[in-house]
């Protein structure tokens, strides 16, 4: 698990520090067993105060690579859905998580708003920089408009295919 989660931690972290995700196994005073995650330093020691974007992104290792090991070990694949995983992420960390997710052959659900940007008109567009994102099927559920913030049986959605 160590091997995997941390190999799948750089490739999110390209280009960027990331330290090594550790796992310990610890006793607790009822015998009861847990593990302890902590993020180190190459020579041991503990990396205090990382920043929100190191944090998710070594939770997300973590679930990937236990998703990898059981695919290797029972040859299941279960779904994985995840709701605004790269808000702390910038935008060529996302695009490399996003490519990483993709390469994983699981089927997902990834819910982001960070490809949708305002024109000079205030009409949303999807930024040309998500045609870098790998992807197998992408949809844009926007809000219709106009609508009235009060009224929710003026709320309508549209399922756009991008």
């Amino acid at each position: 698990l160590s091997m995997k989660a941390n190999d799948i931690f750089s490739k999110i972290n390209v280009d960027a520090f990331t330290g090594l995700i550790d796992f310990t196994i610890v006793k607790s005073n009822r015998d009861r067993i847990r593990v302890k995650i902590e993020l180190k330093e190459e020579n041991g020691s503990i990396f205090y105060a990382p920043n929100q974007s190191l944090l998710t992104s070594m939770h997300i290792a973590i679930l990937l690579a236990i998703s990898e090991l059981n695919k290797e070990v029972r040859e299941d694949r279960y779904p994985m859905m995840f709701d605004a995983p790269t808000s702390s992420f910038g935008e060529s960390k996302m695009t490399e998580f996003l490519n990483l997710i993709y390469e994983t052959n699981n089927q997902t659900i990834i819910l982001i708003k960070d490809y949708i940007a305002k024109d000079e008109n205030k009409n949303l567009f999807i930024k040309p920089e998500f045609n870098k994102v790998k992807r197998n099927k992408a949809f844009w559920v926007k809000l219709e408009r106009p609508f009235e913030e009060k009224n929710l049986s003026t709320i309508n959605a549209q399922k756009i295919e991008l």
